[in-house]
């Protein structure tokens, strides 16, 4: 009986008709969705295979990714329609109204098939820049006391002594004579400055160099792939093993006695309102958090920083005047947190470079309810990135927003912009729960590198509009040693 039905000509007749009937059907929800969105302002040389995709420069290098991204704001400069592939829609945001609309809001990152953020899931799991929901939620109330003031506080000692191995090594590359790539050395002193504050953890890296290596490729199909998935677990098992240390020292010791308190710390003895503490999973996911975010995008910010004050010497020389002028008359060239407030030159310059060059060039977002933007209404499902970099170089909004201009962040000239125009840190109740303990550190490594720095122009920086936004060839430089007078 089976057997005749199988081979029933009115079964697969029935069969054929569902499936035309649903292939029509799909394709009417397609052109519907298609028509709306390629009504919108944006790319118009549309393909059937790539969507806008095909647009893209060919090779795709840093400095061709980063002058297409900004060079869309020619085209439109509040928003700008994209397709990625031919079902995909994306709405890219360069004004700080549109801006202000998506990220105000606590709505997801999206994680389907082709995001980017589901890529680094297995690496950083359901860590705050990642998760969603409700569990995003809990998390952000519980670790925002680790951020706190008082927490923050014994920390600038931490920044310090890296910071003084920092330019010991600097010192060393000086004396040669040569240029050098200054990037690795700052990502080596910010992870060493990470690994300390969240978990109390000295692995001399700053001495000894890379002890991890993190790859750039998620494909498990491939070698790199491969090496990912094995560096994650490298990662992992460190994590968790200084995580079971912890609890076992909290557990029989109680709270430390004898140093500060760390991320770890906070995190072990984190409660929700019901009292329940985060699970083993979710305090390593934000140790893994952590140590990527905690240390990649202050090294990158700090970089550009420091390579804008090589290209304007004018401000560099009224910076060091300023550490030097906070610093006088004392024994130790070490920044404290009082200090911090009175480096007003090297706020505003730091700001600056972060409005330039923002470590993160866009946020990604993806609508769970209809919003509306410009009269239009965006449906449910809609991905939307606020493109910082672009945002921050908006002719609209900031005028001659290539030149490096400081004075921009005086007081006098900020207390009439709007709040959303300046976001290297994200904004609203997603914005980076780490942002003051960045700018801190920023602040106290710059002030240490009391060095005259100046371009090596056989080295140009290339910038790379990636996940962060780093310079493709580093930031050459030469280095001499200041004398500080007291």
């Amino acid at each position: 009986m089976l057997t005749e039905l199988l081979v029933s000509p009115a079964l697969w007749i029935t069969l054929a008709v569902l499936a035309a009937g649903w292939l029509v059907y799909a394709f009417l929800c397609w052109r519907q969705k298609f028509e709306f969105f390629n009504s919108l302002p944006g790319e118009e040389n549309f393909s059937f295979i790539w969507g806008n995709l095909h647009m893209f420069p060919r090779p795709m290098t840093g400095a061709a990714s980063f002058k297409f991204a900004t060079g869309l704001l020619s085209k439109n400069r509040r928003w700008y329609r994209f397709w990625v592939g031919p079902f995909r829609p994306v709405i890219f945001l360069f004004h700080p109204d549109h801006c202000k609309a998506i990220l105000q809001t606590s709505e997801p990152k999206p994680l389907g098939i082709g995001d980017t953020m589901k890529l680094a899931l297995p690496w950083l799991g359901e860590g705050l820049v990642i998760s969603n929901g409700e569990r995003w939620y809990r998390s952000r109330h519980m670790l925002t006391p680790a951020f706190h003031f008082d927490i923050l506080r014994p920390y600038v000692d931490v920044y310090n002594k890296a910071a003084d191995i920092l330019c010991e090594n600097i010192d060393k590359l000086a004396d040669t004579g040569k240029s050098f790539d200054i990037y690795p050395l700052l990502k080596l002193c910010t992870f060493d400055i990470i690994l300390k504050c969240a978990m109390s953890v000295d692995l001399d890296i700053q001495l000894k160099g890379n002890a991890l290596y993190f790859s750039d490729t998620f494909y498990r199909i491939t070698v790199s792939g491969d090496e990912f998935y094995k560096c994650c677990d490298l990662v992992h098992e460190f994590a968790e093993d200084v995580i079971d240390k912890r609890r076992k020292e909290l557990e029989e010791e109680g709270p430390p006695q004898k140093r500060y308190l760390d991320f770890l710390d906070i995190l072990l003895t984190a409660k929700d309102e019901s009292g329940k503490g985060l699970s083993k999973e979710e305090i390593r996911a934000e140790v893994d958090t952590f140590l990527f975010a905690g240390h990649e995008t202050s090294s990158t910010a700090l970089s550009w920083l420091l390579h804008l004050l090589t290209q304007n010497l004018d401000y560099q020389v009224r910076v060091q005047e300023e550490v030097e002028s906070v610093l006088k008359d004392r024994d130790s060239t070490d920044v404290t947190w009082a200090d911090l407030s009175k480096l007003e030159t090297l706020t505003c310059c730091m700001k600056e470079a972060l409005r330039l060059y923002p470590p993160a060039p866009g946020v990604l977002r993806i609508l769970t309810k209809d919003m509306e933007m410009d009269g239009v209404t965006l449906p449910a499902g809609t991905r939307l990135i606020a493109m910082i970099m672009n945002l921050h170089r908006n002719p609209d909004v900031w005028e001659d927003p290539e030149e490096f201009r400081p004075e921009r962040f005086e007081k006098e000239q900020t207390k009439d912009r709007s709040p959303y125009a300046f976001v290297p840190f994200s904004a609203g109740p997603r914005n980076c729960i780490g942002q003051v303990f960045a700018q801190n550190e920023i602040k106290v490594m710059a002030s240490k590198v009391l060095f005259d720095l100046t371009p090596d122009p056989d080295h140009p920086v290339v910038p790379n509009s990636a996940a962060v936004l780093h310079s493709e060839t580093g930031v050459w430089v030469y280095a001499n040693r200041r004398i500080l007078w007291h």
